[in-house]
């Protein structure tokens, strides 16, 4: 037995090797450079991350206007959503400052650019056209001015005019948007063999709206239609009612129990379809959250209160040197393990045999290196839109110190990157703040710059380094423990150990990542 792991010890060694102990203070290069690394990988690598919603956790976000701190939580992110004009590569993040002594309520919004003229326009619209609709919603019904949220049924004409005028301005804007959510994935969705399913099911239902939405309206070369003009009220309205039929049989669609086993193997040639529909009906979803904010008693005072808006320029710099060489990269991949090994060894852990320090296996970060070297990167990053959004509150908080609170729930377009994810948190870390999104989508973006000049921006970027190192070592093939594991029969070196061998054990390796977690959620 010692022989056997000795010869596979010795094998191990020569493809590996220790990285070189880093000392130094972390800089926003290290940052960078590691999220871009991790990027290309992820790239290449077509990689499935599981979304994060832990930000949130079971934290409530400080500073709400109502009752119920999580209320304007969902409102804030379908706002941002429903900013978005162009189909791709547009992010917003949107936060809300209400001061109800100075009966005001601003919004700041920011996206990873500078905030185009428009979008500018339309929040303004956005909330007027929801003022209006709170005004008339309460003055129809003044008893549902208190108490819990409306349930009735609304018939008046003129409050349904004023919603399907709100909704067909929001879906104008958005309409790049809906155009390539519908038509992306059209193709696979038409090849649903419908004859297996009864004529009254409900993805019937759901093919006849969206074959009429595409066909007539979202068609990119040959729509019957396309955008409906301003004036165009009978194709507005038909589009309002396919999108409308379409959202709620969508709904229908997803209960518990309406796909029988039977059904699900027919639609077993689409597997991304829940993904597919949910994403075509979510403007009309986030339609849905504003109108029910605009009359909810909760948040009736928000409308009254003087509308302001600050928007964030864009914040990017050039840097003079990025990685190009496959040198520059593996310099890259060994500093963040020697972070990483450094700390384990400081931190004395008391259970040291699971959180033993790694080498490189050189064979994959050779391979590695040589791949994102092919390819440069750019030169420009910029801040992204959740961060400039917290850096501008908390500036501006400490410059005027009498200034009503921000609500610390930033609302974002998208699910947040891993870099914002992992800054946020070592943001609130460090200041004692409680920002938060809906979460990550655990994919590294790149470019990201960590941004300058703030309060305690060292102690920020070596805890964000630090987590970054982690995770990154966690998951990393190129990374591996030093010494081979002995077998878990094994109790000495022995080569004449019979005993009984377990299986490998497929949780192992999870339970050692739950633990690694749980060290950096109380340690870092």
């Amino acid at each position: 037995m010692a022989s056997k792991i000795d010869e596979i010890q010795e094998e191990k060694e020569k493809r590996t090797r220790r990285p070189q102990v880093f000392l130094g203070p972390i800089e926003p290069t290290d940052i960078q450079n590691l999220l871009a690394a991790i990027n290309k990988l992820e790239c290449r690598d077509k990689a499935e991350v599981s979304a994060d919603r832990s930000i949130q956790g079971e934290a409530e976000p400080q500073f709400s206007p109502t009752p119920q701190p999580r209320r304007l939580a969902r409102v804030l992110d379908s706002l941002a959503a429903l900013l978005v004009s162009k189909a791709k590569d547009e992010v917003v993040a949107v936060a809300l400052r209400p001061d109800i002594k100075g009966e005001t309520i601003e919004f700041i919004v920011s996206t990873n650019g500078d905030v185009p003229v428009a979008t500018s326009a339309h929040i303004n619209w956005v909330w007027e056209s929801l003022r209006q609709i709170s005004i008339c919603y309460h003055k129809l019904y003044p008893q549902g001015s208190k108490g819990k949220s409306p349930t009735q049924t609304i018939t008046d004409a003129g409050y349904w005019d004023q919603v399907d005028k709100f909704t067909s301005g929001c879906i104008k804007f958005s309409f790049a948007r809906l155009q390539k959510r519908v038509n992306t994935k059209f193709g696979q969705f038409k090849k649903i063999d419908l004859d297996q399913f009864a004529e009254d099911h409900v993805i019937r239902r759901i093919a006849t709206s969206l074959f009429a939405i595409e066909r007539v309206f979202t068609r990119e070369h040959g729509a019957l239609h396309g955008l409906p003009t301003d004036t165009d009220t009978d194709n507005w309205a038909t589009l309002l009612v396919f999108l409308r039929q379409c959202q709620e049989d969508v709904k229908d669609l997803f209960r518990e129990g309406v796909l029988t086993p039977d059904d699900l193997l027919h639609l077993s040639n689409f597997p991304p379809l829940q993904s597919y529909l949910r994403k075509v009906v979510a403007i009309n979803n986030d339609i849905d959250v504003l109108i029910r904010v605009a009359i909810s008693p909760q948040c009736r005072h928000l409308f009254s209160l003087e509308f302001k808006l600050q928007l964030i320029p864009e914040n990017s710099s050039r840097i003079p040197l990025v990685p190009t060489a496959t040198n520059d990269w593996e310099s890259i991949l060994e500093k963040a393990l020697a972070w990483r090994n450094t700390e384990l060894a400081r931190r004395s852990i008391s259970d040291q045999s699971e959180y033993e320090p790694k080498v490189m296996n050189m064979d994959v970060v050779d391979r590695d290196t040589t791949y994102m070297a092919q390819q440069k990167i750019s030169n420009k990053i910029v801040v992204h839109c959740e961060v400039k959004i917290i850096l501008l509150i908390e500036k501006l908080k400490a410059d005027s110190p009498h200034l009503a609170e921000a609500y610390t729930y930033v609302g974002v377009s998208k699910l947040s990157c891993h870099g914002c994810h992992t800054f946020i948190q070592a943001y609130n870390f460090a200041h004692g703040t409680r920002f938060m999104t809906r979460g990550t989508h655990s994919k590294s973006y790149y470019p990201w710059q960590f941004p300058r000049n703030f309060p305690k921006h060292q102690f920020t970027a070596t805890y964000m380094y630090e987590a970054l190192c982690f995770q990154w070592a966690n998951s990393y093939k190129g990374y591996e423990t030093e010494n081979v594991p002995l077998r878990h029969d094994s109790t000495t070196s022995s080569d004449t150990s019979t005993g009984v061998r377990r299986p490998e054990d497929p949780a192992e390796d999870k339970y050692i990542r739950e633990l690694v977690e749980k060290v950096m959620a109380g340690g870092l």
